[in-house]
């Protein structure tokens, strides 16, 4: 992998959009492009290409409704080291879901 030849890595893509999906509000980001290190709230690596930073503060509700959280979907993004989780009504995560995220 070669950061900024074929964009983001295509499992990191698709755990981001997994992420996404657990939530509501998401119509303020854009997050269109193909490659998801242009995407809003998402910061990468310039060296790796990989994700290091996601910001989802301005995001405003869990979609289920339950306020639960399926943290094994952060597993694919081995270098996130900033994640911003603030005002998101989180009550807890599925059982048995992110008892080994680190």
């Amino acid at each position: 992998f070669l950061p900024g030849c074929e964009g983001c890595r295509h499992d990191e893509k698709s755990a981001l959009l997994d992420i996404l999906d657990q939530f509501d509000y998401y119509d303020s980001l854009d997050w269109s492009s193909r490659d998801c290190c242009e995407w809003d709230a998402v910061t990468c690596s310039s060296r790796t290409g990989r994700v290091t930073g996601l910001d989802l503060s301005i995001l405003e509700s869990i979609g289920s409704g339950s306020g639960l959280l399926n943290a094994t979907t952060f597993l694919p993004l081995q270098e996130l080291r900033n994640l911003s989780l603030n005002y998101l009504y989180i009550q807890g995560c599925y059982p048995g879901a992110g008892n080994s995220v680190k």
